[in-house]
C-alpha cells in the first residue's frame, strides 16, 4: 500500500456476508491507528470489501508493515478473528491531499 492513495482492500471471508451483525477491520501499526465497520464496507456474496481515503492511508509510518486483521460476529454468539494480514506502507514523495 502507498500512502497518500485510495486502495481498495477486498476479502474473502469463506462465509456468506449476509450472515454478518458485526465487522471490524482493524490496521495497526504497533497500535490501531484505523478501524472500518460493516457500514463502512460493500458486502457481496462472500466478500466485504472497503477502500481507504488518502488522508487514511497517511495516518500510516512509512516503511514499516501495517497489520490488517478481521474481526466478525454472526449471530450473537459467535465472534472470528482472522490471523493479521501483514502489508508494507510505501512513502509518498509529498504528503498532501489532492482536491
Amino acid at each position: 500500500m502507498r500512502k497518500g492513495t485510495t486502495p481498495t482492500h477486498i476479502f474473502t471471508l469463506g462465509i456468506e456476508t449476509s450472515c454478518l451483525t458485526d465487522l471490524r477491520i482493524l490496521y495497526a501499526q504497533d497500535d490501531v491507528i484505523l478501524e472500518k465497520h460493516l457500514s463502512d464496507c460493500v458486502l457481496e456474496g462472500e466478500t466485504a470489501s472497503v477502500t481507504l481515503t488518502e488522508e487514511e492511508t497517511f495516518l500510516f509510518a512509512s516503511d514499516a508493515p501495517v497489520n490488517i486483521q478481521l474481526r466478525l460476529r454472526i449471530g450473537e454468539d459467535v465472534v472470528l478473528t482472522s490471523d493479521p494480514i501483514i502489508v508494507p506502507v510505501k512513502r509518498c514523495l509529498k504528503e498532501e491531499v489532492l482536491i
